[in-house]
């Protein structure tokens, strides 16, 4: 995977390192995982990522109506 975002770099620069991309990407791949496995495998793992994705904004950036 860091070859990939390596080879990405190269076509449209970006300042992230790929180690950290790579991280980033497998650590959404096994909360989604998990996700899953918490709604008894309905669907797939996939089906729960807006939802991971979404948790994690808010922890980067939480509401501030609240």
């Amino acid at each position: 995977m860091v070859e990939l975002f390596a080879a990405r770099r190269a076509v449209r620069p970006f300042a992230a390192d790929p180690e950290l991309l790579a991280l980033v990407v497998m650590s959404l791949v096994r909360a989604s995982a998990l996700a899953w496995q918490r709604d008894d495998g309905r669907g797939t793992p996939a089906d729960h990522l807006g939802d991971v994705v979404e948790q994690l904004r808010s922890l980067l950036a939480p509401d501030s109506g609240g």
